[in-house]
C-alpha cells in the first residue's frame, strides 16, 4: 500500500487477528442469542406455570368461598331451628303461664263470690 512515498505494511498476523475478531463477534453474536432464547424460554414458563399457581390459587379460592358458603348455610339454617325451637319453647311457657293465670283467676272469682255470698249469708246457693 502506497502513501504518498512510504510503504504501508501490514501488521504480522493482522489477517489472522482480524478473523479472530470476527470469530469472537460471531461467537458472541451466538451466545447473545442463544441467552435472549433461553431467557425467552425461562419467562414463559414461568408465566405459564404463574397462570397455572394463579388458577389452582382461584380453584382453592373457589372451593374455600364453597365450603364457606355450605357452612353459612348450615349455620343459617342451625340458627333458624334454635329460633323455631326458642319460639316455641317461649310459646309453651306463654300458654302455661296463660293456663296458670286463668286458673289463678278463675280461683280469686270464686273465692270473692264465696265471700260475697258468705257475707250475705246465702250458704245455701250452689254454685255450679
Amino acid at each position: 500500500m502506497l502513501e504518498g512515498n512510504t510503504v504501508c505494511v501490514p501488521r504480522p498476523n493482522w489477517e489472522r487477528r482480524v478473523k479472530n475478531a470476527e470469530s469472537q463477534w460471531e461467537r458472541h453474536v451466538k451466545n447473545a442469542e442463544s441467552r435472549w432464547e433461553r431467557h425467552v424460554k425461562n419467562a414463559e414458563s414461568q408465566w405459564e406455570r404463574h397462570l397455572e399457581y394463579v388458577e389452582s390459587r382461584w380453584e382453592r379460592h373457589g372451593k374455600n368461598a364453597e365450603s364457606q358458603w355450605e357452612r353459612r348455610v348450615k349455620n343459617a339454617e342451625s340458627r333458624w331451628e334454635r329460633h323455631v325451637k326458642n319460639a316455641e319453647s317461649r310459646w309453651e311457657r306463654h300458654v302455661k303461664n296463660a293456663e296458670s293465670q286463668w286458673e289463678r283467676h278463675l280461683e280469686y272469682v270464686e273465692s270473692r263470690w264465696e265471700r260475697q255470698l258468705k257475707s250475705r249469708g246465702c250458704w245455701a246457693v250452689c254454685i255450679e
